[in-house]
């Protein structure tokens, strides 16, 4: 048995679902996409206060599909151009995709780099990997050198070519830190999961846009409703955290209250003062991922807003306490102690009373 999802429909009559919001309350179920599972469905009638009228359950069988796209490749960036080096985990390249049109051979990265050198590679290693130059790529080629800057990488592994291009989009204005362009835009990042640009922001009361690579020559501002236009109007906006995501091919946008969540600790580069390493929320699952992350032996622990308000760490009484591949968190829960390497997070909050974390160890 699992624990039963509610569907409040408020005073109407009769609710008809959409096959993206059943899928929804399926997924939040917990069964997995793909699975044909059983299921009992009930309907329950409020009238008043005092009288509930229960139908028979429902038997019927339903499969769940995944919501989340899965635009990932075994090729990378790597080079000490990068975050990570010679050595990586590379920076990863994605399946481009034009509307709903997915190419397999053209692949895309969005990179920051430092001056130095890059090459592409597959899976992590040198066994299979691509250098050049002029836009041609060959087996074992030579490095390609970069100068800083925020980049689109495009590949075609099959037909051996490369671009490089200065790509970036970014959030301008008085309710930014970096005002209307006096320093650089607050950085947007792409989310392949949703083929999105998204940011997490801490924002003025004041107003705001998009704008791409720092400048004025392609920026984006308010349409109507949900939707974006070149040149648009400025977005108001009062104090607080916000997510903020932005198709700039179907020109819409969003933009929802939420928190940071991080991880603090010894173990982390910045110490227990932070600015923690920030988790990003999946916006399919809400859950919070961190991938990829390079920690020091020592200790650690997940709090939100770079405060110590809300704090999460052990369960047990222990201090520290070894972090596992997973398990329950506690609020001012014990420290956790991790040992040097590669670690990819996932935390769940989505139950406040059962938060839980997952930590794999590269």
């Amino acid at each position: 048995m699992i624990k039963p999802e509610l569907s409040n429909v408020g005073k109407e009559l009769r609710k008809v679902f959409k096959v993206a919001e059943f899928n929804s309350t399926l997924t939040d179920l917990g069964l997995n996409p793909t699975e044909a599972t059983d299921l009992d469905i009930k309907v329950e009638c409020l009238v008043g206060t005092a009288t509930k009228l229960v139908t028979p359950l429902l038997a019927l069988k339903a499969t769940t599909y995944s919501e989340l796209l899965d635009l990932k490749t075994p090729w990378g960036v790597v080079g000490d151009a990068t975050q990570n080096g010679w050595d990586g985990p590379d920076m990863p390249f994605f399946k481009s995709k034009t509307g709903n049109a997915i190419s397999t051979t053209e692949l895309v990265a969005y990179v920051n780099l430092k001056k130095g050198e890059i090459k592409f590679r597959k899976d992590n290693k040198w066994d299979e990997n691509l250098g050049g130059a002029a836009g041609v790529l060959k087996a074992n080629g030579d490095n390609i050198k970069v100068d800083s800057g925020s980049y689109k990488i495009t590949i075609n592994p099959s037909a051996l070519t490369f671009k490089i291009e200065a790509f970036s989009w970014g959030i301008v204005g008085d309710a930014t830190a970096g005002g209307w362009g006096d320093k650089p835009d607050q950085a947007m990042r792409y989310d392949p999961t949703v083929d999105l640009w998204r940011a997490e922001v801490s924002l003025k009361k004041g107003e705001w846009k998009f704008r791409q690579n720092n400048k004025w020559d392609v920026n984006y501002g308010l349409d109507a409703g949900d939707k974006i236009k070149v040149n648009g109007g400025n977005f108001k906006v009062e104090p607080g955290i916000y997510l903020i995501t932005a198709d700039f091919n179907a020109n819409t946008f969003s933009i929802t209250p939420t928190k940071f969540v991080g991880i603090v600790g010894d173990a982390t580069p910045t110490g227990w003062g932070g600015p923690d390493m920030k988790f990003s929320q999946n916006l399919i699952t809400k859950k919070w991922e961190l991938f990829g992350i390079k920690l020091t032996a020592g200790q650690i622990k997940f709090r939100e807003n770079d405060d110590w308000g809300v704090n999460y760490g052990s369960v047990n009484d222990k201090e520290p306490d070894p972090l596992l591949t997973g398990g329950g968190l506690k609020n001012n829960g014990k420290n956790f102690g991790v040992t040097a390497g590669t670690w990819d997070f996932e935390l769940d909050l989505t139950i406040p009373d059962a938060p839980k974390y997952k930590a794999t160890k590269k």
